[in-house]
């Protein structure tokens, strides 16, 4: 699989926007609600509807 424009490995770019959104979440106040998820491609195949 291509990331083309993305560039780099897809565990990196999963790992780089779960960083972002670790830093979005308390400006926004959505801690007491927000749950990290997993982005489709870190889920195993076989688990993915």
């Amino acid at each position: 699989m291509s990331f083309g424009v993305f560039g780099g490995s897809p565990c990196r770019l999963c790992a780089e926007q779960h960083a972002r959104e670790a830093k979005v979440v308390p400006n926004l106040k959505f801690q007491s609600v927000w749950e990290r998820a997993p982005f489709p491609i870190e889920v195993p195949k076989a688990s993915r509807a």
